[in-house]
């Protein structure tokens, strides 16, 4: 066996911990979660046009067809997320939660032209924990959503100045929603209150494309001008073995069917990511654009159907696609040390009459900045990002038998991203 081929297989062996260990654990605090690698969080994810490291497994595959090379690349981002709403000009806040998605990036180039690489990161999810007590508890005191990608990708140079790169997509997402549901008594008497916790697993798969095309070349006068897309498409989670768990039940109302433990369906479809991007080159500067469409009319409704279909719930979302905006920049004041810089826009696919706490939302403007450590083929990376949510007023009927929302009441909050990436570069 070749050398070449034994570092692959070793590296091989390390993404597979990475994907044992995300798989267990994989987690965010937003339901679209692009600050999978630390460099890129640092530059607010601008990053179509140019990526050139392993992790353009993720942000464009076409970035992976460089000159012969073994890279791989391992990190992590704790997000540490508050989601506040008010209610009757009460504010609650969910409770504090530190996640951390792991990312592994693993690219290998055959030749110039030639090469393929993997990504296993965590670019949906949610996590939302609220008190047992605030008077949203019958909407919503847990939800989670988890999802891990398995990325495998093939890219190649044509011409020189084009990169063109695909994969297959192979997703293992879950659901968790927690509530808590009255039972009345009798007349006069407070209800009631049982745990409802509906769990399930399932896997998706779908596919993602990457274009890469160098409109002026390094060295030229002008400096490098680069041109990159991305598609990524939806991927449908089809619960056919979830379960709704029923706790807190007593003993007089243990026979009753309406709160057995029981089998449920859902269906749950993740939106297809469209993302266009320009990026300048020119001396140790790199400043990037980006715009990115994200399909969320995908989530129309949310069904589930239970084995007693006197609880099926029909809940209505209409979300609706969005574009967002993003601008990073990076500057490299030594040939070891970059310091990096990027913001985002991200306006929220939830209308104000649909916007529950169960997928708190708001639109957002990310601040970001980071540094680079570079020293042979090794990198380090560290990023970080605060995302601020506006306020968003809310009209969705949180308050127990009150139909609609009354002024002021709004949901908003913060998220704060550290991120980390180390990694090492092996030229063939």
């Amino acid at each position: 066996m070749s050398r070449p081929f034994r570092l692959v297989l070793v590296a091989g062996l390390v993404v597979f911990a990475g994907i044992s260990v995300g798989a267990g654990g994989a987690r965010a605090a937003s339901f679209h979660v692009g600050t999978q690698d630390a460099r890129a969080t640092a530059m607010g994810m601008a990053m179509t046009a140019d990526v050139d490291d392993a992790s353009a497994a993720l942000y464009n595959p076409a970035g992976l067809a460089q000159p012969s090379r073994l890279e791989l690349r391992l990190g992590a981002s704790m997000i540490i997320p508050t989601f506040k709403e008010t209610v009757s000009g009460v504010e609650t806040s969910t409770q504090s939660k530190v996640v951390v998605p792991p990312t592994a990036y693993l690219a290998y180039s055959f030749n110039d032209e030639a090469a393929i690489g993997v990504g296993v990161f965590s670019l949906f999810g949610l996590e939302a924990r609220w008190p047992d007590d605030w008077i949203g508890r019958y909407t919503s005191t847990r939800s989670s959503l988890r999802t891990v990608y398995i990325n495998p990708e093939i890219a190649y140079r044509f011409l020189g100045r084009i990169r063109f790169g695909a994969g297959v997509q192979v997703v293992r997402g879950s659901v968790d929603i927690r509530k808590q549901v009255p039972v009345p008594i009798a007349p006069g008497v407070p209800p009631i209150e049982i745990t409802s916790d509906l769990e399930g697993v399932d896997w998706g798969v779908g596919g993602n494309l990457g274009l890469q095309i160098d409109i002026l070349e390094k060295g030229s006068r002008f400096g490098a001008l680069s041109f990159g897309a991305t598609y990524r498409s939806g991927v449908t989670f089809d619960f056919q073995d979830a379960r709704a768990n029923f706790s807190n039940v007593p003993a007089p109302l243990a026979a009753n069917p309406l709160l057995q433990d029981q089998k449920v369906t859902s269906k749950i479809t993740l939106p297809q990511v469209l993302t266009l991007g320009v990026a300048w080159n020119h001396g140790g500067l790199r400043l990037a654009v980006d715009t990115e469409y994200t399909g969320w009319q995908t989530v129309g409704a949310i069904d589930v159907v239970f084995a007693n279909p006197a609880q099926n719930t029909h809940v209505v979302k209409n979300y609706h696609h969005t574009w967002n905006l993003h601008v990073g920049g990076e500057y490299a004041i030594t040939p070891s040390w970059l310091v990096r810089l990027g913001f985002m826009y991200d306006p929220t696919p939830s209308p104000s009459e649909t916007l529950s706490p169960d997928l708190p939302d708001a639109d957002r403007l990310n601040f970001a900045g980071g540094v680079g450590f570079r020293a042979g083929g090794f990198a380090a990376d560290v990023g970080y990002q605060y995302v601020l949510l506006l306020s968003k007023d809310t009209t969705f009927p949180v308050r127990p038998g009150v139909p609609g929302g009354a002024p002021g009441e709004s949901v908003n909050g913060g998220v704060h991203v550290i991120g980390l990436t180390l990694g090492y570069n092996l030229k063939l």
